[in-house]
């Protein structure tokens, strides 16, 4: 056991949410995929974003099913297992679209768990 809780998870995954939207932040789609440190760190930070997404209880999860939960936690397991798979435009899209979103959606829920 790791000692955390799901909020230490939920805030984890917020900060990274709001670090990948930075990734993408004043960047051309084509710059950013041929930025490899920027990339990389934009993958990442989904890595760390899906991890720990994962980590929290479904019975959380159910409190907001309009969260992501499944897609975040596939593109980290696709990403993991699947490196090569790795879309720059799909994760320039994430990160410019979905992170920020996503990252207020947490905001809440650490909130109403807090």
């Amino acid at each position: 056991m790791s000692g955390r809780t799901t909020v230490d998870f939920l805030t984890d995954a917020r900060n990274h949410c709001i670090m990948l939207a930075d990734r993408a932040r004043d960047v051309a789609p084509a710059a950013f995929a041929g930025d490899e440190v920027r990339l990389q760190s934009a993958i990442y930070c989904v890595l760390v974003i899906g991890e720990a997404m994962n980590r929290v209880p479904k019975e959380v999860r159910t409190l907001v099913p309009e969260v992501a939960w499944e897609p975040a936690i596939a593109m980290r397991h696709r990403l993991v297992h699947a490196s090569w798979l790795a879309d720059p435009e799909i994760v320039f899209r994430v990160a410019a679209d979905d992170a920020p979103k996503l990252a207020g959606q947490l905001d809440r829920l650490i909130l109403r768990l807090s």
